[in-house]
């Protein structure tokens, strides 16, 4: 599916992963790593981790097929979306309540800012309190 999936180091330096649509690199909106026309999803991750010298331990990654069971199982934070194929639920270590492309994005980069303790920050920018 379509996907963005980012990956912030402590205010030090962004690394990012993406899949979008019409094969043009996003240009503009900070993405430094594009991995497209890939059948195998684990050598880029590999490769991934590799460039941003970071274990897989210290990767998320949301998937919802089975060629996306390699990384899940490697990965420090294998999620899956509420309508990813059972084998990749039963894997992964949290589901999201939403379908992918449906808010299953969100729900992961809210969950990471809340173990992180950023959430409440980010809320602030906008004015909310935190709940």
């Amino acid at each position: 599916g379509d996907e963005i999936v980012a990956e912030h180091r402590g205010g030090t330096r962004d690394h990012y992963r993406a899949h979008l649509p019409g094969g043009d690199p996003p240009y503009g909106i900070g993405i430094t790593h594009v991995f497209q026309g890939r059948t195998e999803k684990y050598p880029a991750f590999e490769e991934l981790c590799q460039d941003a010298a970071m274990t897989p331990d210290q990767v998320a990654y949301v998937g919802d097929d089975i060629i996306d069971l390699p990384v899940i199982l490697k990965a420090g934070l294998g999620v899956a979306v509420a309508d990813a194929h059972p084998l990749v639920v039963r894997h992964a270590h949290w589901t999201t309540s939403s379908p992918g492309g449906h808010g299953a994005a969100r729900e992961v980069c809210e969950l990471i800012m809340q173990a992180q303790g950023s959430w409440g920050e980010q809320l602030a920018r906008y004015g909310i309190p935190p709940a």
